[in-house]
Order: C-alpha cells, then sequence, then structure tokens
C-alpha cells in the first residue's frame, strides 16, 4: 500500500473496564437481553418489538465468568510497542479506499460469527464493495446495533463510500472489504492470523487507505 491510515478507538482500555463494570450490575438485574443486540439504560422503548429470551440466571453466571479476570478466554491487554503511521504519499483524490469494520457486518449469505466462542472470533468476512446494504447483516453481542440493524451505513458506510468517490473526493473504492467482530479478549489472534491476511488481500488490491470502524 502506498499511503494508509486507520480511525481507532484511544480510549479503548477505559471503555474495557466500564463496558465490564457495566455488564456485570447489568447481569445483576436480571432484565432482558435480544439476542441480537445488547441493551444500554434508555434502550427498553426501541427493543421492545426486538424478538426477546430470558436472562436466566445460567446466562447471568456465564456473563459474569466472561467478564472477569480469566474469563471469556483471558482478556490480555496487548498495546503496540510503536506507532505504526504512514503518511499519504499522494493526494486524497487519486487514493484508493478499502472498508474495514470490527462491527460484526458481514453477508448475509455468509456464516456469522461465533459470539458464543469463549476466546472470540477472529476470522474475518470478505465484502465485495458494491454490495447492497440488504445483502448486510451484523452478528456482535458486546454493542447495541439497533441502528446500524435499520442503516448499516452508520457502522459500515459502504454508500457513503462510494459517495464520496462518485464526488471526487477519493479516487477509488477497493473491490473487497472486510467485516471482523471485535469481541475477541486476546487480540494476539487476531494479530497473528487476520491483520497479515487482510493485508495480503488489500496489498494486491493496491490499496491507499484502509477505514476502520470499530465496533
Amino acid at each position: 500500500m502506498r499511503c494508509a491510515a486507520a480511525i481507532v478507538g484511544a480510549a479503548e482500555p477505559r471503555l474495557t473496564a466500564h463496558r465490564r463494570n457495566f455488564t456485570l450490575a447489568f447481569a445483576r438485574s436480571g432484565r432482558v437481553l435480544s439476542p441480537s443486540v445488547t441493551t444500554m439504560p434508555g434502550d427498553s422503548e426501541r427493543t421492545s418489538k426486538l424478538p426477546d429470551w430470558e436472562f436466566t440466571p445460567q446466562w447471568q453466571e456465564r456473563w459474569t465468568e466472561w467478564m472477569k479476570p480469566g474469563g471469556h478466554g483471558a482478556l490480555a491487554d496487548v498495546r503496540n510497542e510503536r506507532l505504526a503511521w504512514t503518511p499519504l504519499a499522494g493526494p486524497l483524490a487519486e487514493c484508493r479506499v478499502a472498508l474495514l469494520t470490527t462491527g460484526g457486518v458481514h453477508l448475509r449469505a455468509q456464516e456469522p460469527f461465533d459470539v458464543m466462542k469463549p476466546d472470540g472470533d477472529w476470522s474475518y468476512r470478505e465484502i465485495p464493495s458494491d454490495t447492497p446494504p440488504e445483502a448486510l447483516t451484523i452478528t456482535h453481542t458486546h454493542y447495541n446495533h439497533l441502528d446500524a440493524d435499520r442503516d448499516v451505513n452508520c457502522m459500515f458506510p459502504i454508500e457513503r463510500l462510494a459517495e464520496l468517490r462518485d464526488e471526487g473526493v477519493i479516487g477509488a473504492v477497493a473491490p473487497t472489504f472486510f467485516g471482523l467482530m471485535g469481541w475477541v479478549p486476546d487480540p494476539r489472534s487476531t494479530l497473528r492470523d487476520t491483520v497479515p491476511a487482510i493485508v495480503a488481500r488489500a496489498k494486491a488490491e493496491a490499496v491507499d487507505i484502509a477505514f476502520l470502524t470499530p465496533g
């Protein structure tokens, strides 16, 4: 790739701690969860139309086990030793852009991510960049994706990127985009297996910029 950029969540360690505290409190409350979303305070009205399942004591025990240190495949704090910064080598209007997300987006025809795998699912899905939004779905249980279920562009801006190309803001979109499911407690598996495969494909398609949306 001649030039590369990424948008990441710099506050993720703090958010992870907050999410863990909230989930433990949530588990103790015995509230009802939908299998497709993780609800937050104030969401009960919006999620009431979705098919629900009861947050039973067995599920409470499983969530508590996942969230405690050593649970859910053992959380690992992996940090970059250096900033992998690559400046743009040319004008944005001449760059080819690829889109990737850790929001659990994939084609409806593809195998869903394994959200029940104890150590997370670090596989990825290749998504043709000309895919219509209605052919996409989301498999992720660690954020509330109700809005993205209604309009996937708010998580995976596949149509917006095409518009930027048509307006001449970017040069082109890559043939292949990528979907991942971001809940992987130990990211070393992602770094070992997933990242090299995606980078190789992006290089083969002469991608200049990788635009990441975190889930």
